[in-house]
């Protein structure tokens, strides 16, 4: 995946519920944590920026697993 291609899931994963909804997220999430630490500032990107407790208990399960790999 190129850097290009990270930075396009990071603003769909950060943009606002109306934009991109809680379940999207979601797959943005499984899709950067796909490329290992690459993923990693991303996903803390999209976690940061969570709208929905759901969306940022997920971000943070992915990262602990992702991190303890």
């Amino acid at each position: 995946m190129s850097e290009e291609e990270i930075h396009k899931l990071k603003m769909e994963g950060v943009a606002s519920m109306q934009d991109t909804p809680v379940k999207r997220k979601m797959e943005i999430i499984d899709i950067l944590a796909s490329y290992g630490e690459k993923g990693i500032p991303a996903i803390e990107a999209i976690l940061n920026n969570a709208m929905s407790q759901t969306t940022a208990n997920y971000a943070k399960e992915v990262l602990n697993r992702l991190k303890k790999e």
